[in-house]
């Protein structure tokens, strides 16, 4: 190539992007892009149990015009073997063309802290780029590498990643045309529950000032859960729990074997998991890294002084659809298994007459849906905001109630829904397999507009215009 815009020289070797376009407002923006930055070293060998490591430079030019490998993960239900390999601590730029300073957005995806990476179409950042943001986004550790907890090895490897992550973003984002004071960190799920955990930490306050919290799921797990899941992986593998004794497992195994517990229900009461720990790992309150859990930490936090960023954050209003419909699992929950949640998670004895009050024609599968939207994602965030309001910080809340025509209708507005329409991507094929084809472009505008404006510092003074003010709630259904 000979565009002397698409290189630059990193402290640890050069690289070379590509020239890219996105449709936005009937014309062509010309964009430039770098795939697979490395931000850090690979994580096999005597590396896998650490934080991450520092990148080793390279000589020559090295090409970023393809997605770099995500972290070892389980494939999808239905296929066969594993993705990823361990040299998965990569990273992906997205640049407007021209010299900025501009914006910038870091995504962390979700995937339940056990699978997801940055080569989900559905995280494209043309649009965003387009817009005048500088998109970057990022892979780290998931799963057993990522999160379980050893005694003898570095805890929360996934989140330490992240923050390497960031503070390479600081430390080179201004050779991308990128502003390293006006960084918003942004994420869905696992992604957003994963920042709510670093907005606790002392580290991270230099590293971004703004943050964009999709159905964060704020649950972490105590050393108890911690040690009990890994019991029960090591027991389903005929091992012992010990970090040697799963390191040696082959990775595809290891990876299926955990996977087998997400939403088992029968094979996590085999195991004596509880069940409100939906997914099998998660951060862990380590007392070391971590203190307390996010709500708590966030509130010391701020209350030892801690930068008082802005925040727009919210929820999907049938949230748990998103894992309970397409498999049919909704179709299989009785009162009994109703029961022993809302037992399991302290709520009044008298909830299940409150939901089944407020929905008369609701299957019991139903019910669960609403009551564990509620549990994991709604009144969290709802508590968060509330949490950085009276903190002083400045809030954005929405929910997001558009109806995925998906599976009969049943889909709803479940979890993740609203990726495409933030983004830009609905117009996509992997965004119309994801969401359907009946997207509202309005609603998508309206959106992606408001994010934008959000990540470049802009006001937004009618958020909650129409709407319940005290609330200080958007929602989001039709533009």
């Amino acid at each position: 190539m000979s565009d002397s815009t698409l290189r630059i020289e990193l402290p640890s070797g050069w690289i070379e992007g590509v020239h890219g376009t996105t449709e936005v407002a009937a014309s062509a923006q010309p964009l430039r892009i770098f795939k697979g930055i490395p931000y850090a070293a690979p994580t096999d060998g005597d590396k896998r149990w650490l934080a991450p490591q520092p990148v080793t430079p390279w000589t020559g030019i090295r090409l970023c015009d393809q997605f770099g490998a995500t972290a070892v993960q389980a494939n999808l239900p239905g296929l066969p073997g594993y993705a990823g390999n361990f040299d998965c601590l990569n990273l992906n730029v997205w640049c407007p063309q021209g010299e900025g300073p501009w914006p910038v957005m870091v995504w962390i995806p979700g995937g339940g802290f056990m699978r997801g990476g940055t080569s989900d179409a559905l995280y494209d950042g043309s649009a965003m780029a387009s817009s005048g943001v500088v998109f970057v986004s990022i892979n780290y550790r998931v799963g057993v590498d990522g999160f379980m907890h050893f005694e003898d090895a570095a805890p929360n490897r996934g989140l330490q990643d992240q923050l390497a992550a960031l503070r390479w973003v600081q430390q080179n984002i201004a050779l991308f045309g990128g502003d390293p004071t006006q960084v918003t960190v942004a994420g869905v799920s696992a992604g957003a529950g994963a920042i709510t955990h670093l907005m606790g930490l002392p580290a991270s306050d230099t590293l971004f000032q703004r943050a964009i919290l999709q159905s964060p799921s704020l649950q972490s797990h105590s050393l108890e859960d911690a040690q009990k899941i890994r019991s029960a992986l090591a027991t389903a593998l005929g091992t012992k729990p010990t970090r040697q004794a799963l390191e040696a497992v082959p990775i595809e195994v290891l990876t299926k074997t955990l996977a087998s517990f997400l939403g088992n229900e029968s094979l996590k009461k085999q195991f004596g998991l509880r069940p409100r720990n939906f997914f099998p790992v998660r951060p862990v309150i380590d007392g070391g890294m971590l203190q307390n859990e996010p709500l708590q930490a966030i509130e010391e936090h701020l209350r030892n002084g801690a930068p008082k960023r802005e925040v727009l954050l919210g929820y999907n209003s049938e949230e748990m659809r998103f894992y309970l419909v397409p498999n049919g699992e909704i179709d299989r929950i009785d009162q009994n298994r109703v029961t022993e949640f809302i037992q399991d998670i302290g709520w009044p004895h008298q909830t299940l007459g409150e939901y089944q009050a407020k929905m008369p024609l609701a299957s019991m599968g139903d019910v669960m849906s609403s009551i564990q939207s509620d549990y994991y994602y709604c009144k969290p965030t709802r508590a968060l905001e509330q949490l950085l309001h009276n903190a002083g910080c400045t809030t954005y809340l929405y929910e997001f109630e558009w109806l995925s025509p998906l599976h009969g209708g049943r889909m709803g507005a479940a979890h993740a829904m609203e990726i495409p329409y933030v983004l830009g991507n609905t117009a996509s094929e992997r965004a119309q397999a994801f969401i359907g084809a009946q997207a509202p472009q309005a609603l998508a505008n309206d959106m992606h507009c408001r994010w934008i404006r959000f990540v470049k510092g802009e006001p937004m003074p009618d958020w909650a215009n129409g709407y319940d003010t005290n609330d200080r709630q958007r929602v989001f259904k039709t533009a």
